[in-house]
């Protein structure tokens, strides 16, 4: 049977483009100075970063159904997937990007945008598949 590293990696590098695209572009999506909350976060989700974070949520979703397949290992992202209510609403954003809504601002996003600590759940699980992706990537191409 073929190791599932390869197409896991494939989509971890996806998602790992988007996250430095988003981070490239977010300076500039920071500029304006919108007195109501509500507009700025129109603003921001329509802009290049906004856009970019989009699709680097999606995709991590993508690895993380990926990561659950594969039978891969790793203590820290189990620890990150024991939250089963960020996976749930990282997978609904997931939905509402790559499956088409009837509605302008779907309801599916608007739970990874109430609480702030998701951003840092989501930075960190991006993190550590960077740490265990490139790791197993790098012990697969060793292999004869």
């Amino acid at each position: 049977m073929d190791s599932p590293i390869p197409s896991l990696f494939r989509y971890y590098m996806c998602m790992s483009l988007a996250r430095q695209e988003f981070y490239k572009e977010l300076p500039t999506s920071m500029k304006h100075n919108e007195p109501d909350p509500a507009q700025a976060g129109m603003e921001f989700l329509f802009s290049k970063a906004g856009i970019w974070m989009q699709i680097w949520y999606g995709l991590l979703y993508v690895v993380v159904e990926g990561w659950e397949q594969s039978g891969l290992v790793d203590a820290e992202i189990e620890t990150l997937l024991k939250n089963t209510s960020n996976v749930a609403k990282l997978k609904r954003f997931r939905h509402a990007v790559f499956h088409y809504q009837k509605q302008f601002l779907p309801v599916k996003q608007e739970g990874l945008f109430a609480e702030r600590s998701i951003v840092e759940w989501i930075t960190t699980l991006s993190d550590a598949f960077k740490r265990k992706l490139t790791e197993a990537m790098n012990e697969e191409s060793a292999k004869p």
